[in-house]
């Protein structure tokens, strides 16, 4: 029996103070091209999920954070190639530009536009937890 590959993930939902999340539109050529995700990243061996978002939103879009709670359960998604181990972490974004690596474009919306963007299909309920809760808008 093949051994299954577990890739661990850490994601952020960054919200401005309009009350709008972050959203980022992954580059064509990378897995899931062209889909939109919230920024974040795999888990490096030793590193805790807060330590990996920060170091990936620093990577990815060039801006300091304060990592704040955890969202919701963790989401384990099977792919074909391994189950992805989802966390997401509200995110308060403590310097103002965005600098693009890691994705084609970028989009702040509210909740209800989040339905309207293709996502890879582990981000399913964490969309629809988002669209149904309301947003921690105070400091954490």
């Amino acid at each position: 029996m093949a051994k299954i590959k577990i890739i661990n993930v850490v994601a952020g939902i960054i919200i401005n103070q309009e009350g709008e999340i972050l959203a980022t539109k992954r580059k064509p050529n990378r897995v899931w091209g062209s889909y939109w995700e919230f920024p974040g990243g795999k888990i490096k061996r030793g590193e805790t999920a807060k330590a990996a978002l920060t170091r990936e939103l620093d990577e990815e879009l060039g801006i300091k954070t304060k990592i704040g709670p955890l969202v919701m359960s963790p989401i384990n998604y099977d792919y074909s190639y391994g189950q992805v181990k989802l966390q997401f972490y509200y995110v308060k974004m403590l310097s103002a530009d965005i600098k693009l690596t890691a994705a084609s474009q970028f989009k702040w919306l509210v909740p209800a536009e989040l339905v309207e963007f293709d996502w890879p299909p582990a981000n399913q309920p964490l969309i629809e937890y988002l669209v149904n809760h309301s947003l921690p808008l105070k400091n954490f």
